[in-house]
């Protein structure tokens, strides 16, 4: 599991793409950073960069402890809402040390 400091900026990159393997622009799409018991911690929006890439960035608050949190892709395509879950390890630099 990939592991992030607190107070690291994570960057998110998303290609969208159709069945036949096509980029498409979904209707929406964000990244929803969530804790283990599926809380709402931040919604991140994705910026376009071109047809179906997207890109955008969260901090990682000082406010939060060391965990392990859910980073949500949730976006729109085609009348359908996809969704897919990549986790991650929060630590505490100072408890590193």
């Amino acid at each position: 599991m990939v592991s992030f400091i607190i107070g690291d900026t994570i960057q998110f990159r998303a290609e969208i793409r159709d069945y036949e393997g096509d980029r498409i622009d979904p209707t929406s799409i964000s990244v929803e950073i969530r804790d283990a018991n599926d809380t709402l911690i931040d919604t991140v929006t994705l910026q376009k960069e071109s047809t179906g890439v997207y890109s955008g960035e969260w901090t990682i608050p000082s406010t939060l402890s060391a965990q392990t949190l859910y980073a949500k892709l949730v976006y729109t395509a085609g009348g359908y809402t996809h969704i897919d879950s990549k986790s991650f390890s929060v630590i505490d630099y100072k408890s590193q040390g």
